[in-house]
């Protein structure tokens, strides 16, 4: 009976299909039945779904998609037959990429970030599309599948961690499975139907990819205007602000970022105050491209200083002058990060510093929040691992290793290379108190008649 459905009455959908409309449908009646007020609940998903925001990108997407569909169309790469998964893939597939995409926090990593996770896309995409398993088996892995999403909701970041593997086992099996079907059957890889049906995500998702960007980089001017809406009160200011920040930054999303910051930072009362926010963006931006020579007995270049620790996820995306500090220094930038990915812990958050002048960074700065001994080797295994690069970034030449045992160790230490001081120290908040404290690594420029003796407690 059920192979009958299957076939005659449901066979334009695939086995895998099937199930997870059953899914659904089922899902959907119990909690229907089991819960009185869903109704009301589901009416407001659907208004929050179709709110402005949303509507307007989904809606912009579903039109994108029906163009590149005419154009392969127009170049003979599509045909009648893949209207059931071109549909499936506007509605699911498409879905998916935007939200991945859309939700990276650093215009920097949008571009590795586009190459790596397509790849995966449209090879794996494939196989799970085109080589479903026998009914009995979809039946087991979809709520499986299910059951791994919900899990993965939590905030505790190891079962995170095992659902993670467990997704990776599970596509790696699926792949395996469409790999076997592959070999066994070559002719049918071989035919027009097929080779069609192979080339459509793969199609799709390279056209795809010029609205991503365009979607992230409108998701990051909503960011922008919103932000400076606490700033700017007047109307014809904002509707100016608007357009200069279009005009400057244009698909920068780099650019778009650092028009964001500066909002945060300055004041904006005029046009003139817009005009100057844009320039010091634009030459901020050229400055990074070309870093202006510094000596080394002034200090570092902030635009190289920047980049230091990038591979660890502390990248600074903005140098800019914000306040002046005890030492005289009032060019500020920071980037922060967790050590250990583990959200029942604050001992593993690390921040990166950079303070200094116009061009010049004077002090490089590592600071690590520790409140946990549950965590505390790895912690400061990691943070010495951090140290050592940036000094190695700094300074040219690698850090002894003494000192980066007494980094493992969390003990102080103090010594200077030329008129650079370098100090790592063990900071508690006031009151003092066992738990929690910092533990601090500076480098810091004095001027070249500063003498000082190097010492290590």
């Amino acid at each position: 009976m059920l192979d009958w459905l299957l076939q005659k009455e449901l066979g334009f959908l695939s086995s895998r299909e099937v199930i997870l409309l059953a899914i659904a449908v089922c899902s959907f009646v119990f909690f229907v039945i089991r819960i009185p007020d869903l109704k009301f609940s589901i009416l407001n998903m659907l208004r929050i779904f179709f709110s402005g925001r949303i509507q307007v990108v989904y809606f912009s997407s579903l039109v994108y998609i029906t163009l590149c569909v005419i154009l392969l169309k127009n170049l003979g790469l599509w045909q009648t037959f893949e209207l059931k998964d071109t549909i499936m893939w506007a509605v699911s597939s498409s879905s998916l990429i935007l939200k991945t995409f859309i939700n990276v926090k650093n215009s920097r990593h949008l571009k590795s970030l586009v190459t790596d996770q397509l790849k995966v896309f449209a090879i794996v995409e494939y196989f799970i599309t085109f080589y479903t398993m026998p009914i009995w088996a979809e039946c087991l892995l979809q709520p499986t599948l299910l059951l791994l999403s919900i899990v993965r909701i939590t905030k505790d970041q190891t079962v995170k961690n095992i659902s993670d593997k467990a997704f990776q086992i599970i596509g790696t099996l699926i792949v395996i499975y469409g790999l076997i079907q592959l070999l066994q059957d070559l002719k049918y890889f071989l035919n027009q139907e097929s080779l069609y049906s192979f080339l459509l995500p793969i199609s799709l998702l390279v056209l795809y990819i010029p609205f991503i960007y365009f979607a992230f980089s409108w998701s990051r001017y909503e960011s922008i205007f919103t932000s400076a809406h606490f700033k700017i009160k007047n109307k014809d200011l904002m509707w100016y602000f608007k357009k200069k920040s279009i005009l400057t930054a244009k698909l920068d999303t780099v650019l778009v970022d650092r028009i964001n910051t500066q909002v945060q930072i300055f004041g904006i009362d005029s046009k003139n105050d817009i005009d100057n926010l844009m320039h010091q963006v634009k030459c901020d931006a050229l400055n990074e491209k070309n870093p202006p020579v510094i000596a080394s007995d002034k200090g570092w270049s902030a635009w190289n200083a920047l980049h230091y620790l990038q591979e660890y996820n502390l990248k600074i995306t903005s140098y800019s002058k914000v306040f002046e500090d005890e030492d005289g220094h009032n060019y500020h930038a920071s980037a922060c990060k967790q050590l250990i990915e583990d959200t029942r812990y604050r001992a593993n958050n690390v921040s990166y510093y950079l303070n200094g002048e116009k061009d010049v960074a004077k002090e490089l700065k590592l600071h690590c929040y520790v409140d946990s001994n549950r965590v505390i080797s790895e912690t400061r295994e990691m943070l010495a691992e951090i140290v050592s690069h940036l000094y190695l970034s700094a300074m040219d030449v690698e850090l002894d290793s003494k000192y980066v045992k007494r980094v493992k160790k969390g003990k102080d230490f103090n010594f200077e290379v030329e008129n650079i001081e370098v100090t790592f120290i063990k900071h508690y908040p006031s009151p003092p108190s066992k738990l929690p404290y910092y533990l601090k690594f500076n480098l810091k420029v004095n001027p070249l008649d500063a003498s000082r003796t190097p010492v290590v407690s």
